[in-house]
């Protein structure tokens, strides 16, 4: 995301923790995968880390002194709708997807949220799932963490009836498959894996996912698309921005925002409604008996409207 040379995406690259890396990232990438806001701290950082260099004379100049951030770019969302979704759903049954494209529509959640999903975090009794763990590419491995891209990514979600069963039925198959597969089945705490156990991988969702919706006949767009899919059925249906937030986990409502404020629509016709409602039973003046508001009246109203003004 910098213009600068290959040292100082080096230094940005080292000065990260790999799982936050995704597989096979080179300079031309990190400008697709940070958001601006987040890119203008790195950059910020990596300023001050190389020009602490230059004053402890570890290298002779700083190569991100004139460096320039690219111009934000409005962020378009691509998703399907509620008819797509159910094709998709449909289409994924039998598949080692179903699991993994089930949490995606019903739940928003993250690809590395998702296949970091264990069965100690399913809480069946209770009632609800918490997201505390990721899988994510990592120099052609899968790093598994404890952790969530974010302190507001560790959320907990709740389990319907019908997702209870869901996931029931998930750990039912698990149970089989072992039976099936013997010795040669890989025993993990993993929800989402292969029938002989294996955990999913996050290159696997990728491109089993792009060959499902091909067979399926339904729009091409990315995994990822499945968690904005969820956010904009949400919105559309009169769903609140600030509830949206806390179920993603992002860390800022500004976030989710600028990425669907705009789809908002519902919510600006009710208003208009409930307003066109409230005048049109305002009942008409009788000239006869207001010939006009009091000059005290006057004088108040003129002040609040400079006051409205100023605001």
């Amino acid at each position: 995301f910098l213009n600068c040379d290959n040292g100082t995406y080096d230094a940005w690259y080292w000065a990260h923790p790999p799982q936050y890396m995704p597989d096979n990232c080179n300079l031309a990438d990190v400008e697709e995968i940070r958001k601006y806001k987040a890119m203008q701290e790195e950059a910020e950082n990596i300023r001050k880390a190389l020009e602490y260099a230059v004053d402890t004379e570890l290298i002779p100049k700083n190569p991100a002194a004139k460096a320039t951030l690219p111009k934000k770019q409005k962020f378009v969302t691509s998703y399907y709708n509620p008819e797509q979704l159910n094709i998709l759903l449909e289409a994924s049954k039998g598949t080692e997807l179903e699991s993994v494209i089930h949490i995606a529509v019903r739940y928003g959640m993250r690809r590395s949220e998702i296949l970091g999903l264990r069965w100690s975090s399913v809480h069946l009794d209770e009632g609800y799932i918490t997201i505390e763990g990721t899988a994510v590419p990592n120099a052609g491995q899968v790093l598994y963490s404890d952790e969530t891209k974010n302190r507001t990514s560790n959320r907990s979600l709740p389990l319907t009836d019908e997702e209870n069963a869901f996931f029931c039925t998930v750990r039912e198959k698990q149970e089989s498959n072992a039976d099936t597969f013997g010795n040669c089945y890989t025993h993990s705490d993993y929800v989402c894996t292969h029938k002989d156990g294996r955990p999913i991988r996050p290159d696997y969702v990728t491109h089993a996912f792009k060959r499902l919706i091909n067979k399926a006949g339904l729009p091409d767009v990315r995994f990822h698309d499945l968690r904005h899919s969820f956010a904009t059925v949400y919105i559309n249906n009169g769903g609140d921005l600030k509830h949206l937030q806390e179920w993603l986990g992002h860390s800022k409502i500004d976030t989710t925002g600028d990425i669907y404020s705009h789809l908002n629509f519902r919510s600006k016709i009710d208003m208009a409604k409930q307003m066109s409602a409230l005048l049109t039973t305002v009942p008409a003046s009788d000239n006869s008996d207001n010939s006009g508001i009091s000059e005290q009246n006057a004088v108040s109203a003129a002040d609040d409207e400079q006051t409205d003004e100023a605001v």
